[in-house]
């Protein structure tokens, strides 16, 4: 199992598990990022890691955040 920000841009992954307080972790959900979603990490710039989940979004996230999804 890998933290999210150990995955190379351009690869896809599927999310195993993440930590986060009840409110980001909501707000993920509604994201389309959630245990069992699938996702693309398209770039890393700057401390931020920016990601395609499923639904075609595309989503900025802060290495904090990203190193708490294990994929």
């Amino acid at each position: 199992m890998l933290a999210l920000t150990d995955v190379k841009p351009g690869c896809e992954c599927m999310v195993k598990w993440f930590f986060a307080d009840r409110d980001i972790e909501e707000n993920m959900r509604c994201l389309g990022i959630g245990q069992g979603s699938r996702l693309q990490v398209v770039s890393r710039s700057k401390g931020h890691l920016i990601i395609a989940p499923e639904n075609g979004r595309r989503i900025a996230l802060s290495e904090d955040i990203a190193k708490r999804i294990k994929v």
